[in-house]
């Protein structure tokens, strides 16, 4: 509904267009003066109906911080946390709303309970009522307090530091969902690069100095050192995504937990180092091994399906199969998106459908099997650079003798008399 500039003159809609824009901003706290100042019962239970609604936005938890004067006990029972200030603004209580009135009941009126003015319906009331007679209560018993005064100091503190946690806990743990693609192609790309580079030296420099070669002379069969050398490599394949993630978890902050995190960059380091491998194997010259491996990488990442995305690929949406930066972000944003909906199980997400349209848009949701094309890529390039070494060797078997000259004795057999002569 679009409001006419005489609509926005009356307070009401001045007050709708302001909550209105401050919520279209989609922030990560959100404060509101008084929002339910000039509207009416039906309004102001809309107004917090919406709110409850935004708590858990597309860009995860908002804060939503206002003041409010006197609110009914249908909106004051929708609040999860609140100050109370004294006439003299000092604060009187901070902590969670069912605790609020217990509290100022054991705080102002513990030495004197008859003194305590009857509960109300309206739960708010009540604790106003409290604080009316709370000055009073105190200059009676100025001495009394005196002497808790420590305790008081105590326990108003606790509720505090409480409630402070509250705030930052659910501001931290806050990642921006629009911004996730993001985040996992760089990740993606950066581990990718760094990976295939410090794969070179797994067989390069062997290669690179004829080591492999001479070895090979004496009858050390490539598979073995294949293997060997594959097994070595296992544990740089754990470490460096455990170094890596150890320090971008932190500052990315995910809602998945930090094991499946790990996985997945295992999965990762997996693909890459096999792709490092093969390069060093088939380039014999370290810098050109270097280049190609990032080269390789670099092409990988942004055929991912990122930027172009898979549908303006047209007939070559096949190659985003093959990017292991594709299947890294679909696993790590399927299950970051998992866990948004999850939080808000049981109210239909208002932000559901952007989450949809967020994995068509990416296609990610294309009935694919990331695990599985990522575990066959790693051993793919693996096989590939055993086979590559085994040509350069010269590794003397009986097998090999008639591999080797399968392709002189057929072109023997289909040669004729003359040309033999």
């Amino acid at each position: 509904m679009v409001l006419s500039t005489a609509d926005v003159e009356y307070g009401c809609q001045q007050k709708r267009v302001n909550v209105a824009m401050e919520i279209a901003a989609c922030p990560k706290v959100l404060l509101l003066d008084e929002p339910t100042s000039g509207l009416d019962t039906v309004s102001c239970d809309d107004l917090f109906d919406l709110l409850q609604l935004i708590k858990h936005s597309l860009g995860g938890p908002v804060t939503i911080i206002m003041v409010i004067h006197q609110p009914s006990q249908g909106l004051f029972e929708k609040i999860d946390d609140i100050f109370f200030l004294t006439s003299l603004y000092c604060l009187a209580y901070q902590g969670s709303r069912e605790k609020a009135k217990d509290y100022l009941k054991q705080i102002i009126f513990a030495s004197k309970p008859q003194e305590c003015p009857p509960s109300r319906h309206n739960h708010c009331d009540t604790c106003f009522i409290m604080l009316t007679k709370a000055q009073e209560h105190i200059d009676n018993h100025t001495l009394e307090y005196e002497k808790n005064l420590s305790t008081t100091s105590t326990n108003i503190m606790e509720e505090t530091s409480i409630f402070t946690i509250l705030i930052y806990n659910v501001t931290l743990r806050t990642c921006d969902i629009q911004v996730l693609p993001t985040i996992y192609f760089l990740m993606s790309l950066s581990f990718g690069i760094l990976t295939c580079i410090s794969s070179q030296r797994l067989f390069g420099v062997e290669i690179t100095d004829d080591t492999f070669e001479r070895e090979s002379r004496n009858y050390f069969h490539p598979f073995q050192y294949w293997l060997a050398k594959s097994l070595v490599d296992i544990f740089r394949m754990i470490l460096y995504p455990l170094l890596f993630l150890s320090m971008l978890y932190i500052e990315v902050v995910p809602r998945g937990p930090f094991s499946y995190y790990l996985g997945v960059m295992i999965l990762l380091s997996f693909v890459c180092s096999g792709i490092g491998q093969l390069t060093s194997v088939i380039l014999r010259r370290t810098e050109y091994a270097y280049l190609g491996g990032t080269i390789v990488a670099l092409l990988s990442c942004l055929l991912s399906g990122f930027s172009p995305t898979k549908s303006d690929l047209g007939r070559g949406k096949f190659i985003v199969f093959l990017s292991f930066s594709h299947h890294v972000q679909s696993l790590l944003l399927s299950h970051e998106t998992n866990l948004y909906l999850q939080t808000n199980s049981n109210e239909t997400h208002i932000w559901s459908s952007s989450i949809e349209r967020l994995k068509d848009h990416y296609s990610f949701g294309d009935q694919e099997i990331p695990y599985f094309f990522l575990i066959f890529l790693g051993f793919l390039l693996r096989g590939l650079t055993f086979l590559c070494l085994y040509a350069k060797s010269e590794y003397r078997s009986e097998r090999r003798f008639r591999l080797t000259h399968i392709g002189p004795t057929l072109k023997s057999l289909f040669t004729c008399q003359t040309c033999r002569r």
